[in-house]
Order: C-alpha cells, then structure tokens, then sequence
C-alpha cells in the first residue's frame, strides 16, 4: 500500500509542481503512472489560483491544446477530464490537474494531480462537433482561471441561438461576466455595460452572422450557490418577414 509522503521523497518532475510560496504540503500519494499532492495556502482560492498559474507558467507549464476543430461556444479545454478534475495544465512530463477546496479561516487546499502519460492527463489532440446552431457562430470561449466547467448546452432555431455553461470556483458573477465579455469583444461582439443585483450580472449583447445579419441578446451570469455560476448567452435575429 502507498503512503502519504513528505515532498523531498517525490520524484523531481512532482516536486517542481508543488514547491509554491506561501503553500505547505500537507500530504500526497505517489505511484509509478502519477503522484497527488495537497498544499495548504492562508490566501482565499482566487488568489492561490492565479498565483499558481502564473508559477506553472513560469515553469513551462501551460494550458492544453485547443480542440482541432473550431467549435465554438464554451470550451473546458481540449480535455474531457477538466470538468471533473479543474483546471489541466501540459508539460513535457506530463499533465498536472490542480483543483481546490476553500479552507477554514479564508485559507485554501489545494490539489495537484501530476500524470506522467500526457495523452491521459488531457494534453492530447481532441475533435469535438459544432456547437452553435442557425448562422450566427459564437466565439470559443474559455474558462477564468480557477473556475471548472462541470456541463454545457445550447438550442437554436427559428431565429434565436443559446449557449449556457455551469461552473464551479471563487470568482463574483461581476468578474465572470467581464471575463467573457473581454472575449466576446476580441471576437467582435458589441457588449454594453453591465446591470447587477444580488445575484445576476448582465450585458446586452450585439453581433453579426456569416450573413451580416445583425443579433442582439444578453450575456448573464447568475449565482446558482456560494461556490457555483451559471453563464447564459441568448441572441436573437429580427424575422424574415
């Protein structure tokens, strides 16, 4: 049986995805195929998040490969596990897989799963089919950093189009709505200022199709829970008639 270990007794390419500032080892397991570690941070999670990244990129580190077929609309990453495991993250050893659970006192656990077999972390091609339906294509787009996509969907016809995705993380509706807008916007959307209340932040929404028709909708955000979100774009095109 495998035992918990302290971090000097794993092997380098673990051990370079666990020594953060600020964060302690509290424990881990380690096997031929993959090790798993747990740090404690006193930082709240957005913080730890984006700190982390920011260090795996500093490290060669970075996200996995977009899928090969552009399909627009919201994109965990090429990777099916990352809805279940966070955030991936690809290197020549292999794939790490970092998720959180917040900690009393405003503090943070966070854990790293590092896979030595890359195509099973999630940093291999991937094809996935067309998500957008009608002619207007929505832009891919990917998650704030720190935030799972646990599922997605969308319908069209008859004039109107919808994505919606549910995620799992730290961040306020106010900083997911401004994230995607930011990509909506380099894609060429118009997105207007924001309305918020307690829980629902949202936009007005304006694009064109492949045919230059003009769409107008609203990209929300809606607080399902403490630590879940809700992300809904709805457009709609004037009638033919």
């Amino acid at each position: 049986m495998q035992r918990l270990r302290a971090l000097a007794t794993f092997r380098g390419d673990t051990r370079s995805l666990t020594s953060a500032e600020g964060g302690t080892v509290i424990g881990g397991i380690e096997y031929p195929d993959r090790a798993t570690v747990v740090l404690a941070f006193t930082l709240p999670p957005n913080q730890v998040l984006l700190g982390f990244e920011r260090l795996l990129a500093s490290r060669g580190w970075t996200r996995p490969p977009q899928p090969t077929e552009d399909r627009g609309g919201f994109v965990a990453s090429a990777s099916s596990y990352a809805p279940f495991w966070g955030d991936v993250y690809c290197a020549d050893s292999g794939s790490a897989q970092v998720s959180f659970v917040p900690a009393a006192g405003g503090g943070t656990y966070l854990k790293v799963q590092h896979i030595r077999e890359k195509a099973r972390g999630g940093c291999g091609p991937s094809r996935v089919m067309s998500a957008y339906i009608e002619t207007l294509k929505f832009p891919t787009l990917v998650p704030p950093v720190g935030m799972s996509q646990r599922s997605s969907g969308g319908c069209g016809g008859g004039g109107s189009n919808e994505i919606s995705a549910h995620f799992v993380g730290p961040l306020e509706p106010s900083d997911a709505l401004a994230h995607y807008a930011k990509q909506l916007q380099a894609a060429g959307w118009r997105i207007g200022a924001p309305l918020a209340n307690a829980t629902v932040t949202l936009a007005s929404a304006e694009a064109k199709d492949s045919e230059s028709k003009a769409w107008t909708g609203t990209l929300m955000v809606t607080r399902v829970s403490p630590s879940e979100l809700e992300v809904t774009i709805r457009m709609a095109r004037p009638s033919d008639r």
